[in-house]
């Protein structure tokens, strides 16, 4: 069963994601913690997870400029201000010392040419600089060459518009990523057409784009593999930082 609130009165804390499969993989990890199952947030859904001391609302926001503008929209529509946010997804990773499945606390967000943004850390896993993208690094030259200028370890499109968002509403914040695909490995072209702009699997274009290219098939079963190590761990990192 979820641990009893010790308080009265809960702090409340806001879980934002920008895919539902990032959720879900998240809620597996916190449903085995708690011994119950407790239902995955969809978009526009959220689902509200309880700690000792503290109410969680966990929300999905889509990818990119739609979590921008969702996430934006929600905090207007919020009754209260949240006492904490953090940020749990998916990364590219761009440091020849990153590897696929690997989990970081963000400790800086680049998005050049603003300022970057640093994000304070827990301690609970080792500390990584993540880039801001308007789109996806598909192939390995595109990521060496940019953690070449930028020294980035990471690389993801929506830890800048989190971190802009919590430091103008002055709420403290942290951001925690995992990586589904390292410096050396490649993305199928087609792969952010797959998700839609509320965060979900946009299984028809998967299944259509599959059947124009059966040679997918093989990049979407490394991409799986990577992606259920990626968010075991992402899960991990997450219940250490409630």
């Amino acid at each position: 069963m979820p641990p009893v609130r010790q308080f009265a009165t809960a702090n409340r804390g806001l879980v934002a994601f920008a895919l539902e499969v990032e959720s879900k993989a998240v809620f597996r990890v916190l449903s085995k913690s708690d011994k119950i199952h407790l239902p995955f947030p969809r978009f526009n859904r959220p689902t509200t997870v309880h700690r000792p001391g503290w109410d969680w609302q966990m929300c999905v926001f889509g990818p990119g400029e739609a979590f921008h503008r969702h996430l934006n929209q929600h905090l207007k529509e919020l009754s209260y201000k949240p006492d904490f946010a953090l940020l749990a997804g998916f990364s590219g990773g761009l440091s020849p010392h990153t590897k696929s499945g690997m989990a970081f606390e963000v400790k800086e967000v680049l998005n050049p040419p603003k300022a970057p943004v640093l994000v304070p850390t827990k301690g609970i896993a080792p500390k990584a600089v993540s880039l801001h993208s308007k789109s996806v690094y598909y192939y390995p030259s595109e990521k060496n060459q940019s953690f070449h200028t930028t020294g980035s370890d990471l690389v993801d499109m929506e830890s800048s518009y989190f971190s802009q968002t919590m430091v103008g509403a002055d709420i403290p914040f942290g951001i925690c990523r995992s990586i589904t695909d390292g410096p050396n490995e490649s993305l199928p072209r087609q792969s952010l057409h797959w998700v839609d702009s509320n965060g979900k699997i946009a299984l028809g274009r998967l299944i259509c784009d599959v059947l124009r290219s059966p040679g997918l098939i093989r990049a979407l079963f490394r991409l799986g593999k990577s992606s259920k190590l990626a968010g075991k761990n992402l899960g991990e990192l997450v219940l250490q930082a409630l």
